[in-house]
């Protein structure tokens, strides 16, 4: 995560934290995203596309506040709710 953290420029999120930082464990490997297209299209309507995704492991307000930032980052994005 802290990489994720220090290549997006969200390092604040330490400052947030009691300034404790670096890494846990190897950084995990980035998965594969060769099946988001074919389920994105299912999703479709219109110019807008809306999947569901089941994320297993989200476990603090940490990884909560880290992917609504990324995905605010996005092109296009509009709406990411979260039910941790």
């Amino acid at each position: 995560m802290h990489a994720l953290l220090a290549d997006g420029d969200l390092l604040r999120f330490y400052d947030l934290g009691g300034k404790a930082s670096g890494s846990v464990g190897p950084v995990p490997q980035v998965p594969t995203l060769d099946w988001y297209d074919d389920y994105a299209a299912r999703g479709a309507v219109g110019d807008e596309t809306r999947i569901v995704l089941d994320l297993q492991g989200i476990r603090c307000a940490a990884c909560v506040w880290l992917l609504q930032t990324v995905w605010k980052r996005l092109p296009g994005a509009i709406a990411l709710q979260l039910d941790p």
